[in-house]
């Protein structure tokens, strides 16, 4: 930390995302936990995981298999995993009396503040709340500003130390600059060789929310960067990691490096959006930013319907901001694709289309306007201009997965094999760590190709199955002629999900174009594992 020329000293107050839990001070942010003197009280990752749902939801009663779901990303977790965290949580907060982690018997926990302590604005559950009764007009909350800081030479060769450290940092800020989610500052360096480059700076400029920064490393042939992203508030580091590269192919390179870097911090900025707008940090952007999060951490019936219900008060109270627009846009296209919208399907298809319109007259250059493009197009059949929508949104925005990944179904709708699979290819050198969407479209595709055991490996590879990925799975066990595995892969989910029959798939495959023969065999399949007519 010294490379910031930050010193820290010990406080005892509380910032707005902080909640007083006693002995203990609970960070929305980071969610992490610190002592009244500042110092870090250690929890391992997944009780604290356990400590933000419950936070979220405090004062009510959260069962073990919401709490498995949410921090675990899995309907079932054994009951010890979960009895582990919370004994870890206690120790941590000194509740010895269980006075602020209350066992529910046969239920499950709930959080309750003690006496005095004070709670954090209203949680992002309670935003039609916290919007209504705060006073004075709307006023869109500005988009979060990222400063690039030159990076640290930690001994480089064979390109000058300027030379290396520019062409990352150059990558890297010109895919940040396309994310209007952000607000983008940058430092540059004079072009000496000094290891501590004197610094350009814009003058009249906001102060930044988080930094950017980090280091490089060469032996001449190899090279390592570093990167970090950083709150400015208080110097805790968000998000951090390293890439390899070789100095050879470095200008081909920084332009993948430069993608997932812009990419991986894309997705923190919305993953942290909650957080913002439990401070009461509330925008029109913020909470479609927090919807996008919640429907890559649960893609559920539950959060569509809350996403829903918070892109209103975005439309009601920001009517001139894009964000509410297109954001109800995806909400409304979401729900229907995947079915959990079964009333008056046809008047939601056309409000979405009109809410599309007006994101795109009020932001023509905004990636995602077009990305809502193209899901409702898609959605209404017409491929080719689905297609070429999601292409306007890739070269607005060429670092998203999402948008990369919005493509491949409209692809293999027209039976272009070969770009669905180049497009999943581009969609993992960014997203390195790989997440839910893309191992589904990956399995989609295989199974489309009719190669099962492709498809198998895909799935058995993603960090957690969401529903989609469950039926995918019962279909293809059943297409290697495993029956029984088959019904156990989709079992659970039928009995979770007890009026789904073969017609609503029907109407959510046909709500994606899916053509007749591949939406034959799907449902055909479907009905052997068990799925109800």
């Amino acid at each position: 930390m010294e490379a910031f020329g930050v010193r820290f000293f010990k406080r005892n107050f509380l910032k707005s995302s902080e909640i007083d839990l006693g002995a203990a001070v609970f960070s929305v942010e980071t969610r992490r936990l610190r002592d009244h003197s500042g110092q870090e009280i250690a929890l391992r990752l997944r009780s604290r995981e356990v400590l933000s749902v419950l936070m979220r939801y405090r004062g009510e009663t959260v069962t073990r298999s919401a709490l498995a779901e949410a921090a675990w990303d899995v309907k079932t977790v054994s009951d010890d995993s979960i009895a582990h965290c919370i004994a870890d949580i206690r120790r941590a907060l000194a509740d010895d009396g269980k006075q602020i982690i209350e066992t529910v018997p046969r239920q499950g926990y709930r959080l309750v503040l003690p006496p005095g302590c004070r709670p954090a604005s209203a949680r992002s559950g309670d935003t039609a709340r916290a919007v209504r009764s705060s006073e004075g007009p709307a006023c869109d909350v500005r988009a979060p500003a990222i400063e690039v800081l030159p990076f640290e030479d930690l001994g480089t060769h064979g390109a000058g130390p300027p030379g290396l450290r520019a062409v990352l940092a150059e990558a890297i800020v010109t895919d940040l600059a396309r994310y209007p989610e952000m607000t983008l500052m940058h430092r540059t360096a004079n072009s000496g060789t000094s290891a501590t480059p004197k610094l350009v700076w814009t003058l009249s400029r906001p102060r930044a929310d988080y930094l950017v920064t980090g280091a490089v490393l060469s032996d001449g042939k190899m090279g390592r960067l570093s990167i970090r992203l950083v709150s400015a508030a208080d110097m805790s580091c968000i998000w951090v990691e390293e890439f390899d590269f070789d100095l050879g192919e470095l200008l081909a390179l920084s332009r993948t490096i430069g993608r997932q870097v812009a990419s991986a911090i894309g997705i923190k900025l919305i993953e942290i959006a909650e957080a913002h707008i439990d401070r009461g940090d509330v925008s029109a952007m913020l909470i479609e930013n927090a919807a996008r999060s919640r429907m890559i951490r649960d893609p559920s019936a539950r959060s569509f319907q809350r996403n829903v219900r918070e892109q209103d008060i975005a439309l009601e109270r920001y009517p001139d901001s894009a964000w509410g627009h297109f954001g109800q846009a995806l909400a409304l296209r979401t729900g229907i694709a995947n079915g959990w919208l079964t009333k008056d399907v046809a008047a939601a298809s056309a409000r979405a289309e009109d809410l599309v319109a007006r994101a795109l007259a009020l932001a023509p250059d905004n990636y995602l306007a077009h990305y809502a493009l193209g899901k409702s197009l898609a959605g209404k059949g017409e491929t080719e201009r689905a297609i070429q929508a999601f292409e306007r949104a890739a070269a607005l925005n060429p670092s998203s997965t999402m948008v990369l990944v919005g493509q491949i179904t409209p692809n293999l709708n027209i039976g272009n094999l070969a770009r669905a699979l180049e497009l999943i290819a581009i969609a993992e050198r960014i997203n390195r760590r790989g997440n839910k969407s893309v191992a589904y479209q990956k399995a989609k595709t295989h199974w489309w190709m009719g190669a099962s055991d492709e498809a198998l490996r895909s799935l058995m590879a993603s960090p957690g199955l969401t529903d989609g990925m469950t039926k995918l799975h019962a279909v293809v066990q059943l297409e290697l002629g495993r029956v029984e595995r088959a019904r156990a892969a989709l079992g659970p989910w039928l009995a979770s999900n007890p009026r789904w029959t073969l017609r609503a798939e029907a109407m959510a495959k046909r709500a994606q174009a899916m053509p007749s023969p591949m939406l034959e065999r799907w449902l055909s399949r479907l009905s052997e594992a068990g799925m109800p007519p």
